[in-house]
């Protein structure tokens, strides 16, 4: 440890750059960013994913340059999952995980095939899958059942 004059002269120096306020300010500054960046890309997969329910499948399209789709009949659909993290809770949102026949088609997409949903809507949307696939099943045909807010 230095122990000259100099060294407690910049030490006691920096104690009044470096005050409570600042700091307070330092870290308010980075938590208000880190709230950004979060409703940002929440807001940004919102914007960037779509879907359609057609008379015999499931269509999901996503993106804002680069549009891809993906088109699941109702009869590969084995289970819809609802989650729901920390931070959609706070604006009320949900993420659909939908689990199909084929895994190896839907791969890159089983666990996010709607990231950001409306929690109302994802409940009906889930529901309505669920009696899709259940009714092409048991081969009774597909109802023309529309979801409507």
């Amino acid at each position: 440890m230095i122990n000259t004059p100099q060294f407690e002269d910049w030490l006691l120096s920096m104690n009044t750059i470096i005050t409570p306020g600042l700091l307070t300010l330092w870290i308010s500054s980075v938590v208000g960013g880190v709230v950004i960046l979060i409703l940002v890309s929440t807001l940004e997969r919102y914007i960037q994913h779509k879907f359609l329910l057609g008379e015999h499948s499931f269509h999901v399209r996503r993106g804002i340059f680069m549009v891809k789709e993906k088109v699941i009949p109702y009869r590969h659909i084995q289970n819809v999952d609802i989650d729901r993290p920390y931070h959609y809770r706070l604006l009320g949102l949900s993420k659909i995980n939908i689990t199909t026949a084929r895994m190896d088609t839907f791969e890159d997409e089983k666990t996010n095939l709607i990231p950001v949903i409306d929690k109302h809507l994802a409940k009906k949307l889930s529901d309505f899958l669920i009696k899709q696939g259940v009714r092409s099943h048991n081969g009774n045909g597909v109802t023309e059942n529309v979801i409507q807010e």
